[in-house]
């Protein structure tokens, strides 16, 4: 499972092997780290017998990072299934590890959305008022929204709908209980199981709850609703590379309030209109983070989904020679180079149609617990407590990812995109 799921997730991926994965001590429910965001310098130009400029105070700042956030799951079976669903003539798996498997595509997708996310819970959003309907069209990124069409979404979860005004999650009231997404049709249309209604710019939220057809079971979720930042799992890329657009307070620390400027990541952004992707885009990011730092060479990656890399490939498709004798089409991978600095390109599925900038350095992905099936009681299986002969097993999955300097990354939004169907 933890293999698995691990070459499933290209960012966790990629922090391991940066070695950037810490495996924290289960002590307390926070982590909490100093970060010098003012300091005590104070230069300026002076001549013999001049008074020497005096010294600031250097200010201390604490972050702390909540890392016993993550995902749980359960998933059951009866005893029949457990007993004659085994391999054998004419059966190509058990029904066990059939069920197991579909566990961690699961708890795959809800890792990829907080590891991207902003840490809100909104997993797409309906693009308008639907009168009656099945199937929806989601909208998708600008630059103060993080709503990525359909890549957030997967068959057979569970959600509900809720008007976001800013200030809280209240319940849509046209949508009366949870749905259940049957198939996604494209990156940005989406069929549910059953028709539905709702008001105009409704989000989705996940809700695996018991029976989606009772409208009680609207209080149970990952989000509390009619409550703001209830968000149950970890804080992701967009809360990290945010320069409180997204989010107020990063880290516990809000960078307006307590005028910490250098508490900002640096966004690149054209107020919400979108913009053809072109290199000078990628080399006005990156200037400004490498003017930041005091130095031209810096090691970032840039992150993106596959649609925004097809505009970068056709942008740069022109450049491409071709060996004598090696006339192989297509493309396979390649570098940006800026200033004599090569700068990695990576792709996640889940990534948001924005291209980032980050620094592994920089990032911590912090595991309070390493993916585990329960074992307190002896076996990863118990009964049911309805008393039924059938048996359920508890995945637990806690990590949080965060950043000690905020304007190491970078991030470019308002990319004209083209959203290719699935």
């Amino acid at each position: 499972m933890q293999s698995l799921i691990t070459n499933l997730c290209p960012l966790l991926d990629w922090l391991k092997g940066k070695g950037r994965v810490r495996k924290v001590t289960p002590k307390g429910k926070h982590i909490i780290f100093a970060t010098d965001i003012k300091l005590s310098h104070s230069f300026g130009f002076r001549g013999e017998g001049d008074a020497v400029p005096a010294s600031g105070n250097m200010t201390n700042v604490q972050g702390s990072v909540l890392y016993q956030k993550g995902i749980r799951g359960m998933i059951g079976l009866t005893f029949e299934s457990m007993k004659f669903g085994r391999q054998g003539p004419g059966s190509f798996t058990t029904v066990e590890t059939q069920e197991m498997k579909g566990a961690a595509i699961m708890m795959r997708k809800m890792a990829q959305v907080a590891a991207w996310g902003w840490g809100h819970g909104e997993l797409g959003r309906v693009n308008a008022v639907v009168a009656t309907d099945a199937m929806v069209t989601q909208v998708s990124e600008t630059y103060n929204t993080c709503h990525p069409g359909a890549r957030w979404l997967i068959e057979g979860m569970k959600i509900i709908g809720a008007d976001n005004n800013a200030a809280n999650y209240a319940i849509d009231s046209a949508w009366t209980a949870a749905n259940i997404i049957e198939s996604i049709n494209s990156d940005i249309s989406v069929t549910m199981t059953d028709s539905f209604s709702c008001d105009a710019d409704a989000y989705l939220l996940e809700h695996q709850c018991p029976d989606t057809a009772v409208a009680a079971n609207k209080t149970l979720g990952s989000v509390t609703l009619d409550t703001t930042n209830s968000f149950r799992g970890p804080q992701g890329m967009m809360a990290m590379c945010d320069n409180e657009t997204m989010v107020t307070s990063y880290c516990g620390i809000n960078a307006a309030a307590g005028n910490y400027p250098q508490w900002k990541a640096v966004v690149d952004h054209n107020s919400g209109t979108a913009r053809a992707l072109t290199l000078d885009l990628f080399y006005s990011l990156y200037y400004k983070l490498s003017r930041k730092r005091g130095q031209f060479k810096i090691p970032l990656t840039a992150w993106m989904n596959t649609d925004v890399y097809r505009e970068l490939v056709q942008l740069l498709e022109h450049f491409v020679d071709f060996k004598p004798r090696n006339l192989q089409p297509g493309f396979d991978e390649f570098d940006v180079m800026i200033q004599g600095t090569r700068i990695p390109i990576k792709l996640d599925h889940e990534c948001p149609s924005f291209i980032f900038f980050l620094d592994p350095q920089f990032i911590t992905w912090a595991e309070g617990q390493a993916l585990q099936l329960a074992r307190e009681g002896g076996s990863i299986w118990r009964w049911d407590v309805d008393r039924k002969d059938q048996f359920e097993a508890m995945y637990r999955w806690l990590w949080q990812t965060y950043t000690r300097s905020r304007n190491k990354h970078g991030i470019i939004k308002d990319i004209d995109v083209t959203i290719r169907s699935m």
